[in-house]
């Protein structure tokens, strides 16, 4: 089976007074996005080497992300802001009926 694996890169050098080892943290990105995504991002911490994964709430696919992020409670999550739908083909509703900042509103 193919995944498709969203996750982006940081590295982080540590200057520590008696080492200068350098670290890579392998950080996955865009959980809840979709559900490949879901389990991209489960299977390179669970098989692979990610240690921390971004997660969208605003995504279609959040609540089948968190279900599959409570069974790794060591994952480390953090939140990614999304505050529209970056995406050409696929979008998503908003979270409230609020009006958007697209210049929509009436002066």
């Amino acid at each position: 089976m193919k995944y498709i694996l969203f996750f982006s890169l940081f590295i982080q050098i540590s200057m520590a007074q008696t080492s200068h080892e350098i670290r890579l943290i392998i950080r996955s990105d865009d959980i809840g996005f979709c559900h490949t995504a879901n389990e991209a991002c489960m299977k390179v911490y669970t098989d692979g080497i990610s240690r921390s994964v971004e997660i969208l709430a605003t995504a279609p696919w959040f609540m089948e992300a968190v279900k599959m992020l409570k069974t790794q409670p060591n994952y480390d999550v953090g939140v990614h802001l999304c505050l529209t739908s970056e995406w050409e083909n696929l979008k998503w509703r908003p979270l409230t009926h609020a009006p958007s900042n697209r210049g929509e509103y009436k002066v």
